[in-house]
């Protein structure tokens, strides 16, 4: 509304008052982000998750990438035969497929830690990938 108001041309007094009401809405939504942000590292924490059983163990983890395993393989296989049919959303899907699995099997940990993913694990990754499904 305010920015409607001052395309149409508002007097200088009601443009003004928008000035104060956009300064006080700017605080109020960095606030917000504030108490937002505050919030989630205390709701989302490992040792919350963790406490309130809310954290899946490797294993349940590893269940999830057996059953997607086949999707990313066919996704592979189009790829390789016919790259001009292929649907950006099988790349989406088959990106973070690879992502995850970097981490479940390489990495031996949650994503929370790729900071400490290295060229070597992406390498062994690749590896594991070429020998076959996940046991």
């Amino acid at each position: 509304m305010i920015d409607f108001r001052k395309l149409h041309g508002a007097p200088q007094a009601v443009l003004r008052k928008f000035s104060a009401t956009e300064l006080y809405l700017k605080r109020a939504r960095k606030t917000i982000a504030k108490m937002m942000r505050l919030q989630w590292t205390q709701d989302f924490d490992i040792e919350t998750l963790e406490a309130r059983i809310h954290w899946a163990t490797m294993e349940e983890l590893l269940e999830v990438v057996k059953f997607h395993l086949p999707r990313y393989e066919n996704t592979v296989k189009i790829c390789k035969s016919s790259p001009a049919k292929v649907n950006p959303s099988y790349l989406t899907f088959a990106t973070k497929f690879v992502a995850m699995f970097l981490f479940f099997r390489v990495k031996g940990s949650r994503s929370m830690t790729y900071q400490y993913l290295t060229v070597d694990m992406i390498t062994t990754a690749k590896e594991l990938m070429r020998k076959g499904p996940i046991h």
